[in-house]
């Protein structure tokens, strides 16, 4: 068992009226954690102190849950106006990505993104540039790394440059997308069965399309 440090909540008066305001201090407030998937039993006691100095204490038993965190990979990163995945990006989709989620039975999430100054599709007709991106990201998983096209979900942040670009060796395109680190790129994480935690982005997530881009597990 777990002790949790006193919590203090002071009463104060407010006025001739008689109203009080209450204030709740959790600054000694400390707890060790546990591993994502267990739970612990804290002890959480609370004093009571009145205007005039007086105070009480209660303890209680409180059970914490520790939700499984989702897992974040490197971003995928991607030439200007281009939605084709490189080789870089694919060793992190089947060296890290696919092996990972097939052994933990992971949910795959890629949400796409792209800069202001590209295209926002790859032609007159068809999907976001940056939805493009996760679908050609998704394609690999399942035609090279052998996922099943229900372990993956995708998403579309547009030109948003949040949250910051998790670090890649990748630096391909860099010549030809000054702005590729923060913009032009795919989130890829992983989220846990029943987690209920989810990337910043990830607000409209969506299954895959029944056709799905062709891709070549070699080259680029």
């Amino acid at each position: 068992m777990l002790a949790c440090a006193a919590c203090v909540c002071a009463r104060q008066s407010t006025g001739s009226q008689g109203a009080h305001q209450s204030t709740f201090d959790v600054s000694t407030l400390k707890y060790m954690g546990c591993k994502p998937g267990e739970s612990k039993i804290v002890t959480a006691t609370v004093t009571v102190t009145d205007e005039n100095g007086r105070s009480a204490s209660r303890s209680t038993k409180i059970r914490v849950n520790c939700e499984p965190p989702y897992e974040r990979y490197p971003d995928l990163v991607f030439a200007k106006n281009d939605a084709g995945v490189t080789a870089c990006s694919r060793g992190i989709l089947l060296g890290q990505v696919a092996a990972a989620a097939s052994a933990r039975n992971y949910t795959v999430i890629l949400i796409g993104h792209r800069a202001e100054d590209e295209w926002e599709t790859m032609g007159n007709f068809g999907p976001q540039l940056d939805q493009t991106r996760a679908l050609n990201a998704a394609a690999v998983l399942i035609g090279c790394g052998k996922l099943k096209p229900s372990s993956i979900r995708i998403d579309s942040a547009g030109v948003a440059t949040n949250p910051a670009p998790a670090s890649t060796a990748c630096a391909e395109p860099a010549e030809t997308n000054r702005s590729a680190d923060a913009e032009g790129r795919v989130e890829v994480y992983l989220v846990p069965p029943g987690g209920k935690y989810l990337p910043e982005n990830a607000k409209h997530l969506a299954s895959l399309p029944p056709q799905m881009p062709g891709v070549s597990c070699e080259g680029r």
